[in-house]
């Protein structure tokens, strides 16, 4: 297995300068962090964190807690993950199912010796208070949730349905509906910008008990049949929309001409409806990095003693069923 004095070797620097390209404690030249990130990449190198963790009395283990395996999910967990990796941590995923933490958690967690914490859709009030009580601190970042003591990543749905509205309205749809659950986090964004534009207020909240694609199709079918006659329709998500598309088609509108529909999540399923599917995009990437940028920064002592909360916007992209 390639060591640390592999990767000096290769780079032509000291062992030392391996480690601070890679950890961070000193000042790098550009140049030479290059050097050192190409030598990793040649050697195979990965870093014995465990060893690390004797070492410096420091652990070197980001533990992450996510709500489910859903592609969303897991494209703030890659970029989350790289960036992690990147300063040196590694990473321990655990899957939350149905949200229940399970059993022996913070014991799993205790002997695993994490350093810091991220929640994707999740809350961990419970398990930071467990490991307070122990006398233990852990620093920890959340997405979607607030919880006490916590950085957090936020993601402002109502103005990404906003500027979706708006955006029909410039195409000139005057009866602009929305399609989906009493859920404020879209529902807010659609009133607001339904008023500031002077447009009839048309919700639809369709029965619940089903999978999103057939609430979808079912809660179209009502809103058409509520003689609403909407011109276009903002979508609670992606799956949603899907839904809504089947039943146009079913029913003989064209979308976009008669009707034109907006999703929201940007799914790989987007891509494969026709028309392809104009939604508002969850920047993952970007909440993935933030939630790294804010946790590495706790972990490094460079964070300020109250909780950061950071907001992200979602962005609208076009396409043919607008």
């Amino acid at each position: 297995m390639p060591s640390i004095k592999d990767v000096a070797m290769k780079a032509g620097v000291s062992v030392r300068t391996v480690g601070r390209a890679l950890y961070g404690g000193g000042p790098v030249k550009d140049e030479v962090r290059q050097r050192v990130e190409l030598a990793v990449k040649q050697a195979g190198y990965a870093p014995n964190l465990a060893a690390r963790s004797l070492k410096t009395g420091r652990g070197y283990l980001v533990a992450a807690l996510v709500a489910s395996g859903d592609e969303l999910h897991m494209a703030r967990l890659d970029a989350f993950q790289i960036e992690i990796e990147a300063a040196g941590f590694g990473l321990h995923v655990i899957f939350i199912s149905g949200g229940k933490e399970p059993l022996g958690l913070v014991d799993s967690l205790v002997r695993l010796g994490v350093a810091g914490l991220a929640c994707f859709h999740v809350s961990a009030t419970r398990l930071r208070k467990e490991f307070e009580g122990r006398g233990l601190r852990l620093p920890a970042v959340a997405f979607d949730h607030q919880d006490p003591g916590a950085d957090a990543v936020l993601l402002d749905r109502p103005r990404g349905i906003e500027e979706a509205v708006h955006d029909l309205a410039a195409k000139g749809r005057r009866r602009i509906a929305y399609l989906g659950p009493a859920d404020p986090s879209r529902l807010d964004g659609y009133a607001r910008a339904v008023r500031d534009l002077g447009l009839p207020y048309l919700v639809h909240h369709p029965d619940l008990k089903d999978g999103e694609i057939s609430m979808g199709e079912q809660g179209m079918q009502e809103l058409l049949d509520k003689a609403m006659q909407p011109d276009g329709v903002q979508a609670f998500s992606d799956m949603m929309a899907a839904g809504a598309l089947r039943c146009c088609h079913r029913r003989g509108l064209r979308v976009p001409q008669d009707i034109a529909l907006v999703g929201f999540d940007n799914r790989r399923l987007a891509l494969c409806l026709w028309p392809q599917l104009t939604t508002v995009a969850q920047p993952n990437e970007e909440i993935g990095r933030r939630m790294a940028c804010l946790l590495l920064a706790r972990l490094r002592g460079a964070a300020p003693d109250a909780p950061v909360i950071e907001s992200v916007t979602p962005m609208l992209v076009r396409r043919e069923s607008t």
